[in-house]
């Protein structure tokens, strides 16, 4: 799947409707009054590896405030072909975490911006045949039990096929516009647990 994330440079005085400001870390509120609550701390202070107060989001746990991470304003987000604008960042925990399409395909930016998704998992069937692999779909899984089904994978992408029914029916992959699955025209799952996992470009698919 092809996944990106759009983000406006970190600037003081962002937004971020939702959430309380205070320009500096001298002026948060008593942290015992606001467990679990989040705030943007506009200005940083200090003297760095002295008493550096960073700008950005921290979280009360209670008895004291923890910096989360810088506040960045999200611009937009891109999965597969589609672009969805999402601003401000919704905060889940100490994670930000995004569900971006029907599929629930959710992407987490934890606190040191490292991104991570869960995969796009889809089930189908004969009476989806022929089905044409998606962008967003990583894990496809086909139950064959009623007929033989037709995969048709992209010139260029990732996912995986699984057989999933234990029937003799045929699951026929091949690539659009005549490409090829490790250098042949087609590949065959004909047993329950039979998988192709492969990656292709140009019309070539590795696997």
């Amino acid at each position: 799947m092809d996944t990106s994330i759009g983000f406006s440079s970190v600037s003081s005085g962002n937004n971020f409707a939702g959430y309380n400001h205070v320009n500096t870390f001298a002026d948060l509120p008593d942290a015992s009054l606001h467990a679990n609550e989040y705030y943007i701390v506009d200005n940083a202070t200090g003297i760095w590896l002295i008493n550096k107060k960073e700008a950005g989001f921290y979280k009360s746990n209670g008895s004291a405030w923890n910096y989360i991470g810088s506040a960045v304003d999200m611009t937009s987000i891109k999965v597969g072909g589609t672009i969805i604008i999402a601003s401000p960042i919704e905060l889940a925990g100490n994670n930000i975490t995004l569900t971006p399409d029907s599929e629930n395909n959710k992407i987490t930016v934890d606190a040191s911006g490292l991104i991570s998704k869960t995969p796009g998992i889809v089930s189908k069937s004969y009476s989806d045949s022929p089905y044409t692999v998606q962008s967003t779909d990583d894990i496809v899984k086909i139950n064959a039990t009623s007929g033989n089904v037709s995969v048709i994978l992209p010139g260029s992408g990732s996912a995986s096929i699984l057989k999933t029914d234990s029937t003799s029916n045929i699951i026929t992959l091949t690539v659009t516009e005549s490409g090829t699955l490790n250098s042949l025209s087609s590949w065959e799952l004909k047993a329950q647990g039979d998988s192709y996992t492969g990656r292709g470009y140009n019309g070539e698919w590795i696997g």
